[in-house]
């Protein structure tokens, strides 16, 4: 008899697959939209919601301000079940309009550069992405991956 396999949560990078689509990580798309909303939670809060929820949460439409204040909604719903509280309140992350300083920096680094008609084309939560892959601990593991995967996004549009 085979096991039922654990549905594949939804909106994970293809870089982030292999090791994320346990959840045991946050994944980029979730910490995009603690960001955008301005709310922080910490791994253990992550980890003490169903891993169900996770998925629900990771699979909510987010493309415009009504849906995020739903997705926000939701998110506080779930912790406060869970009896985890409130997520902290932060500033929100605003799209960067021109690629930053410091991400260029990496990108030259890990020699995964992008010019800024590429940057322009990418979607807010690819932008998103590159920012805290250059500036994460595992800048040098994923950025490549990152940047070949969103200019992959190019050549299907």
């Amino acid at each position: 008899m085979n096991p039922i396999p654990s549905p594949v949560p939804p909106n994970l990078f293809a870089f982030e697959r292999d090791e994320f689509s346990d959840l045991n990580w946050m994944p980029l798309a979730f910490r995009y939209r603690l960001d955008v909303c301005g709310l922080k939670m910490g791994l253990a809060s992550w980890l003490s919601l169903p891993f169900s929820e996770r998925i629900s949460l990771l699979g909510l439409s987010f493309g415009n301000e009504n849906e995020q204040v739903i997705w926000a909604a939701r998110l506080k719903s779930a912790m406060a079940v869970c009896g985890l509280g409130e997520p902290v309140d932060l500033e929100r992350w605003v799209d960067p309009g021109t690629i930053p300083d410091d991400v260029k920096v990496k990108w030259m680094e890990c020699s995964a550069e992008m010019d800024f008609k590429e940057w322009s084309r990418l979607k807010p939560i690819h932008r998103y992405a590159l920012c805290k892959l250059a500036r994460g601990k595992q800048a040098d593991r994923y950025l490549i991956q990152a940047v070949l995967e969103f200019r992959g996004a190019f050549s299907r549009e």
